[in-house]
């Protein structure tokens, strides 16, 4: 998205191609000329029309991370937002990024025993998002471990964190992967 448009505006404007003393007959017509001109415009048009909402996007995404986790938060000393506030936040989120919904499983969690289903909901929607990141599982199963009758669906996000990341020591019993200690 956004990375990828400044990679590709910055290639373009840092980038120099080395001409000859005289440019060659073709590049002196109107229609290179004008070729030009409409690929700048293009790229400009582009850029216009897809910025404004990636741009909204992030903002919104910054608003639900500062109301979810204190230490963002604009002004420490004000108290934590109603879910309602929090689920309005992420409903104006990107739905394709997996981060807003890992930022209000968050703030659900922290909320207490009585909305770690709303947590495990929006990391579920994380995870779908993005089923390759083996720190949603690895989250995942820290909630469930606390629920015995849930162990055997912790034990199965704990496998599949190791099996996405299998050097992490994080996700091995004092830190001893199969391939050895601190092997990152």
């Amino acid at each position: 998205g956004s990375w990828g448009l400044a990679a590709v505006l910055s290639v373009m404007a840092l980038s120099r191609i080395e001409l000859p003393d005289r440019p060659p007959q073709w590049m002196l017509s109107k229609g290179f000329r004008m070729a030009g001109v409409l690929l700048a415009a293009a790229a400009v048009g582009a850029t216009l029309f897809f910025l404004p909402p990636v741009v909204r996007a992030e903002f919104h995404y910054d608003a639900l991370h500062s109301m979810s986790d204190p230490r963002f938060a604009s002004d420490p000393g004000m108290s934590r937002p109603q879910p309602a506030v929090v689920r309005d936040a992420l409903a104006k989120c990107d739905p394709r990024s997996p981060f807003p919904f890992a930022a209000a499983s968050s703030y659900f969690l922290t909320l207490g025993p009585y909305y770690v289903s709303d947590a495990l909901e929006m990391l579920d929607q994380a995870i779908a998002l993005t089923p390759k990141r083996s720190a949603y599982y690895y989250r995942k199963y820290k909630i469930l471990q606390t629920y015995p009758s849930r162990k055997a669906e912790a034990d199965a996000a704990l496998n599949k964190a190791r099996e996405l990341s299998p050097k992490n020591p994080q996700y091995y019993p004092d830190g001893v992967t199969p391939y050895g200690t601190r092997s990152y």
